[in-house]
Formats: C-alpha cells, structure tokens, sequence
C-alpha cells in the first residue's frame, strides 16, 4: 500500500512539472507572435539635488533657516518671489496690493509675513538692499524677477553679524556666480503668459550665458542673465462696509447691518524686467567678484467704481417689510434710506451718498546694486575679506482721477449668503438724482517721487586656529541718503456740473448684478458706473 502510493505521487508530480513547461512554451510563443508596442517617452525630471541643496543648507546654519533652491538656472519654482517665499514653512503672503490697502487684489502678491510678523529685511547676497516708496526696510517682492535667482533663504532668528535686521526675519536672495557651474552654459527660455479674466496673452523670456577661462592672471569667470515679463490683470470685486450693531432694527434685540457697499473694477498691466552681470576671478588663495543687479517693474491701471454710502450707519433707516435677517439676527436684505435736510450730512442735499469713480494710475520703480567682494586667505589662520556695495532705489507714481457724486433717497442691499451681494436702486424714486445741479464733479492729479540711495563699505579680518573661532575683529563705515518728494493729490476743481445726467442712461444702474455675470465671467459691467471700458 505504501509503495503504490508513492508511486501514484511522483506519477502526479510529473504530470504537474508537464503541464507547468507546455504552459510555458505556449505562454513564450504567443508572446513571441505579439509584435512590439510602441511606447511613449515619459521624460522625468527630479527635484532631488534642489531638495538636497536646501536641506544641506537648513543643516548646516547656525540659525533658524528655511531655502528654496532653483533645481536649473532660471528655474524656482514659481512665478513671483511672494510666492516662491510662500512654500516656507511660517511665510504668509499678501495678496493685496499692499498692506493698507485691502480693496485692490494682487494676484502675485505683494508682502510677506514671517510667523504672523511683517516689517522684515531683505538681503540680495548678504548685502542689504531695500525698494523705494515701499513700507518698511523691505524690496518689493514683485518687483524681483524669479529667473535671476539661484535661491531663497528666510533667516527667521538672523545671526549677529547681519548689522541692521527686521522685526519677523530676514529673507536673503541668492545671485548665481559664474564658477559655481562647471565649463560654458547657455540657456534660453520664451514662454507666454495667459490672463483668463481679460482674455489677454503677454510674453516672458529669461535666458543666461557663463562661461570661464584659465589665464596666466589665473581662472575668470563672467556670468550675464536677463529676464522681461509681461502680464496683465483684471478683477471685480463687490464690497460690503463694516457691519454695525443696532438696536432699532428688531425691537428687544440688536441686530447687525452693514454701512454701505461698492462695486470695482481694475484693469491693467504689469511689466518687469531685470539684469545680472558677474565677473569672477580667483588666484591660489584670492578670490574676488564684482556684480551687477538691476531690476524694475512698470504697472498701469485703470480702475472704476460705484460706491454708496452713509456719514453715521446708524442715523440710517432699513424699511421693516423689506428687511431679512438671518438666525444671528444678521442683515441678509433691506432697503437704506437717509434723513435728509442739513443735519443728515454735510451737504444740504441730504440722503445716501452716490459716488462714481474714474482713475488711471502709473507707477514706476527700479532698484539696481553695484558690488564688489575680495577674499584673500593668508593661511589657515588667517582670512581678509572686503566687500563694497551700492544701492540706488526710484520710485515714480502719477495718476489722475474724476468724480461725480450725487445723493439717491434709497438703497437696497441683498446678501443671499450663496451667491454675490447684489445693490440696486429704486428707479421711480430718480427725480433728486435727475434734477439739474444736483451733482458735483471732482478731479484730482497725484505725484509721487521716492529716491533712495545707500552706499556700505565693510571690511574685517578672522583669525581661527584648528577649525575654532577665537576672535575677530572688524571695521565698517555706512553712508545713507534717502531724498522723498511727494505730491499727493490735489483736487484741481470741485464744482456741480450744471447739466442733467439721467440715471437711467446708465447701463444697469437700477438692477442688481446678475448672478451669472459674477460666477460665470465675472462682473463685466459695473451697475451705474456708465463708463465702457
């Protein structure tokens, strides 16, 4: 018994390793009979070396320390520095146009903020360098090309030798030089930008060339990288004042209801372009580099607006059969009017304020930046080093900007809450606004001059032994000039226009916004404005 069952086992065993290799040629051969698939190439490019380098970085330093690094020349890994400062870790972004200034929208942004902090330093190289007409000790981050940089540090504790630093941090802009690339290198590269809110299409292009050469004066090096780009925007906004709490809108209880509200509509275009040299020598033990940076920015806009209002929220009356609140006792809908006569406001017209709005602004700003750096390490002990640096900064605005205004007996708010605030007016109550004389017109100009200048020379000496810092000793001299001249606005006239302008000439003056404009295509027409772009 035992031996035929052993028998009856290697007899199955046999037949399975049989079935196994007919199998397997059967599986060779229809693979040999499927002719070659063709495959597309997957390019990959990795970002391993530049995560490498900022950690190296982030390890190696003395102090707190966060770095984006470009993986290639020109190539960080966004379109602003805002925004390539936005992937540190504590770094917020404004996306303002600046910081005192909510109602106008940056789509790159504008400040930083460094752990909930503003009021930061910039360095360009370790050296200080700053923006004319800007808040603070600060560049003007969107004025900076990307493509010229080679990395981005934020110091947020900086060390002691940074002379001058901010209040949340340091944010230091690395320049390449020309030996930190091995041989000759070129790049060129055009792209274009695309503006889905004004359909409009605008150029950029960054390219760099560096090259070295082993002399009898030792190894030269020269590095020259360009950069233009060229962008515009477009944004509506609709903006509801601040909401005050009053106790005459439900009787026993306090209820909240905002003061005004506005429509605007910016338009407009940014150019920024910038330029660095490098000249690079190094000898045994003496290296030195002179460098050369410059970089402006242009923007003109247009921007009109429709604004309503009170002087006191709460002298205003909210009709009870047309107000909604919410369970917050929240204003949600309502019709405003205003006491008239002289008293109610400043104006013996009385009622709730119409004002539309027309302005074009310019603005114009360059900071540039001459220095020089020479090392000479004696011995191991021993190392001098002198670095002279220049810094002129400009900034020039102008802008002009027409008024008229005119008083309305009513107006009605809607806040759905999912969908946009909507404004509107009473169109069978237009006898006031109609009425000749009733309207004032305004206009006024702005200038506004900023020039900066800043002149460091430091120079120092280290003496180490075994690696250890036992002592240093140093000498610097700073020489600052900074000239500011401003104009601000001066209205050149402010009388009533004398003429009849009918309300409801005005495209939409009437009606709320359609709430398709809004979500689809955003808010095209400004309702009153009776302005075309």
């Amino acid at each position: 018994m035992k031996k035929q069952f052993r028998t009856t086992a290697i007899h199955r065993g046999m037949v399975h390793m049989m079935l196994l290799t007919v199998g397997s040629a059967a599986l060779a051969q229809s693979a040999a009979e499927k002719p070659p698939a063709n495959l597309e190439t997957v390019v990959i490019t990795g970002q391993r070396a530049a995560l490498q380098s900022a950690q190296k970085i982030k390890q190696n330093a003395e102090e707190i320390v966060d770095s984006v690094v470009a993986e290639e020349a020109g190539k960080l890994p966004d379109k602003s520095i805002t925004e390539v400062l936005q992937r540190v870790v504590g770094v917020i972004i404004d996306r303002n146009k600046s910081r005192g200034d909510p109602e106008h929208f940056s789509v790159e942004g504008s400040g930083i903020s460094v752990r909930g902090l503003s009021w930061g330093s910039s360095l360009l190289n370790g050296r200080e360098s700053f923006s004319a007409g800007w808040p603070g000790r600060e560049l003007s981050w969107g004025d900076i090309p990307p493509e010229l940089m080679a990395g981005v540090d934020v110091y947020k504790n900086p060390s002691s030798e940074i002379i001058e630093g901010g209040v949340s941090g340091t944010v230091n802009l690395r320049t390449a030089l020309p030996f930190d690339y091995k041989g000759t290198k070129a790049y060129l590269s055009v792209g274009n930008n695309y503006t889905q809110r004004s359909g409009k299409n605008s150029p950029s292009m960054s390219g760099l060339y560096t090259t070295q050469w082993n002399t009898d004066i030792g190894r030269v090096g020269v590095l020259l990288d360009l950069s233009y780009n060229h962008s515009s925007f477009q944004n509506e906004s609709i903006q509801l004042d601040a909401y005050y709490p009053r106790t005459d809108l439900i009787a026993g209880q306090v209820a909240w209801a905002p003061k005004s509200a506005s429509f605007r509509n910016n338009t407009g275009d940014n150019e920024r372009a910038g330029f660095y040299g490098a000249l690079q020598w190094k000898k045994d033990r003496m290296d030195s580099s002179l460098t050369y940076f410059v970089s402006g920015a242009r923007e003109t806009g247009s921007e009109q607006g429709f604004y309503t209002g009170v002087e006191n929220a709460y002298k205003s009356t909210i009709d009870p059969a047309t107000a909604k609140y919410d369970a917050n006792n929240v204003l949600t809908s309502g019709t405003y009017t205003y006491l008239t006569g002289a008293g109610a406001n400043t104006s013996p017209l009385g009622g709730l304020g119409l004002q539309i709005t027309r302005g074009w602004n310019q603005s114009t700003s360059r900071t540039s930046e001459l220095a020089w750096n020479f090392k000479w390490a004696i011995n191991d002990q021993w190392l001098v080093q002198n670095d002279v640096q220049w810094v002129h900064a400009k900034n020039d605005s102008i802008g002009r900007n027409l008024q008229l205004g005119t008083f309305v007996p009513s107006m009605s708010i809607d806040v759905p809450g999912k969908s946009p605030v909507r404004i509107g007016f009473d169109p069978e109550r237009e006898a006031r606004p109609n009425a000749p004389r009733r309207w004032l017109m305004a206009a006024a100009r702005q200038l506004r001059l900023h020039e900066r200048s800043e002149v460091p020379n430091r120079t120092c000496r280290n003496v180490q032994f075994r690696q250890l810092l036992w002592g240093q000793s140093g000498l610097a001299a700073e020489h600052r000039h900074a000239d500011d001249r401003c104009c601000a606005r001066l209205p050149e006239h402010v009388r009533d226009t004398g003429q009849r302008l009918p309300l409801p000439a005005m495209p939409g003056w009437q009606e709320a916004v359609p709430r398709r404009d809004v979500q689809s295509r955003g808010l095209q027409e400004l309702p009153g404005a009776g302005l075309q772009r």
